[in-house]
């Protein structure tokens, strides 16, 4: 088993390192366009996610989730009710911070798509070179105010506090 799981992240590291995956999912029989840009971009991008995660669960002590097991808690219930809660903006700032990442990845969607499936940048990039007109800016303004809305509306219903959470180490008033 420790072979295989080698043998997995050698060839995984062999394909970023060599930059066209698509050698490696023509290899192992992936033809769909959709699932290459989706492997490729969770290969690319979970590093970081996995990182932002890690960070935010060094800052918990281990006492939290003991105390809930000593109070009678499973363990699944002390994960979903004192670790998540207390994760939860390592998992939020992972996943804008990998989501962000793919986003500006151009070169891994490049390759890996083809002329039916193909993601927002590349569209821009090629059409960037084809012919200059203001449809690029007017994308990227569709972002920031998708962005905005998004934020201003998550606060409003929600309430950002919920939604991202509360820091372990508030300062106190």
């Amino acid at each position: 088993m420790a072979v295989l799981r080698t043998a997995v992240v050698v060839v995984a590291l062999r394909c970023v390192a060599d930059s066209p995956c698509s050698l490696f999912y023509a290899r192992i029989g992936i033809d769909n366009a959709f699932l290459r840009l989706i492997g490729g971009h969770v290969l690319i991008t979970f590093p970081y996610a996995i990182r932002t995660v890690m960070a935010a669960l060094a800052g918990i002590r281990p006492s939290f989730a003991e105390a809930a097991l000593a109070l009678g808690a499973t363990e699944r219930r002390a994960f979903w009710s004192v670790t998540f809660p207390l994760i939860r903006t390592g998992i939020a700032a992972g996943a804008v911070f990998a989501f962000a990442f793919s986003l500006d990845d151009v070169a891994v969607s490049l390759f890996l798509s083809d002329p039916t499936s193909y993601t927002l940048p590349v569209a821009l990039v090629s059409m960037m070179y084809s012919n200059f007109d203001l449809t690029i800016a007017a994308a990227a303004m569709l972002f920031v105010v998708i962005t905005a809305i998004l934020v201003v509306a998550l606060d409003r219903f929600v309430g950002l506090d919920r939604v991202i959470g509360h820091s372990l180490y508030r300062a106190s008033r």
